[in-house]
């Protein structure tokens, strides 16, 4: 009898603890989780790398060739700096515009079926690849505007 109570009281508990699916609750959450999108968006726009692109083209002319040039030459690095800039751009917005992307999708999966169980696991997904990229984002962010700065500086 006493094992009965204790499953009965324990499955009670459990039921209390589990809340049920709030629609309102995961739109506000894929909303936040675009504005923080939407904010590390702006901070890359931020970095002009328009500038950095204009410095990587003209040198480009001069260094895209099969000509060898020495590691110890400034230019050359300013050359090589700059491609990694820029790839590192690219590849960053890349991952951003497909996480919003994902997101307005989700969003639109959650609107028509709220209680998927599925998209509600694609959600958490999402918390954590932008958590992820919260964190990357940070770390390189400062790194590459020093490094941007060693693109425009005259020797």
């Amino acid at each position: 009898m006493y094992k009965f109570i204790k499953w009965v009281f324990l499955l009670a508990v459990f039921c209390q603890c589990r809340q049920p699916h709030n629609p309102e609750q995961s739109d506000q959450q894929i909303d936040s989780l675009i504005q923080v999108v939407d904010s590390l968006q702006h901070q890359l726009n931020d970095l002009n790398v328009s500038m950095v692109q204009k410095k990587n083209d003209s040198l480009k002319l001069y260094y895209n060739s099969s000509v060898k040039f020495s590691q110890e030459d400034e230019d050359y690095k300013k050359y090589k700096l700059s491609e990694n800039i820029l790839e590192w751009y690219s590849n960053f917005y890349k991952d951003i515009i497909n996480t919003k992307s994902h997101l307005n999708e989700l969003k639109q999966e959650l609107e028509k079926d709220n209680k998927d169980s599925v998209a509600l696991r694609k959600l958490q997904k999402e918390k954590k690849i932008i958590k992820n990229l919260e964190k990357q984002f940070s770390k390189e962010y400062l790194m590459f505007k020093k490094e941007m700065d060693k693109v425009f500086e005259e020797r």
